[in-house]
């Protein structure tokens, strides 16, 4: 809600994209795909577990696809850079 103007209207925005994400994942498939998300920017060696390997960028990217067509579904702003 937060990063989208932190108004009450956008609690309703915000349940949805989560309502929408859960449709087209398990929870283990977004847990895994939000965490590759999240911290595939991380620099170095340590962050490497994150984005090098091909199913971290492949998980990393549906997720983020889909957050993109959840947030456009439900009127949210669409993050521009990666990670959000």
């Amino acid at each position: 809600m937060t990063k989208n103007g932190g108004v009450l209207s956008d609690m309703y925005k915000c349940s949805c994209a989560i309502d929408w994400l859960a449709e087209h994942l398990t929870y283990d498939d977004f847990v895994e795909a939000g965490t590759f998300a999240r911290y595939s920017t991380l620099p170095g060696e340590g962050g490497g577990i994150f984005r090098d390997p091909d199913r971290a960028r492949e998980r990393a990217k549906l997720y983020r696809s889909l957050e993109t067509d959840a947030y456009r579904k439900c009127g949210l702003k669409v993050a521009a850079a990666a990670g959000h």
